[in-house]
């Protein structure tokens, strides 16, 4: 049967995933990575990109397509069409994440104080 962790068991994960996440201490260019690689992260950003990657596409590639007018040079923009809302989605759910660990520590930190 499954059973929910306890709240110190939760601390103690929550602490071991964010030992680069200290309060008022920024998690340098590994730690951000870390995060960003992280599975819900990359899942998020990646129904993000197909979502609004197709849409983006359709209205900027919408009528070439249908022409059948697609080059290597158009297949390209069509790919970073794409790469745009996945990285936004990205840079955007890492940010919120350290945001939220940090306050985290830093509560935990005032609990311990």
């Amino acid at each position: 049967m499954l059973r929910h962790p306890t709240s110190k068991e939760c601390a103690l994960q929550t602490q071991e995933q964010n030992r680069s996440v200290r309060p008022g201490v920024r998690p340098g260019v590994r730690g951000w990575i870390a995060v960003a690689r992280e599975r819900s992260i990359v899942q998020r950003a990646l129904k993000y990109a197909v979502v609004v990657g197709a849409i983006l596409i359709t209205i900027n590639h919408g009528d070439a397509i249908l022409a059948g007018d697609i080059d290597p040079r158009r297949l390209l923009k069509m790919c970073l069409t794409v790469l745009v809302p996945y990285t936004v989605s990205t840079l955007s759910s890492v940010g919120a994440t350290l945001a939220f660990r940090a306050e985290l520590a830093r509560r935990e930190a005032s609990r311990n104080a």
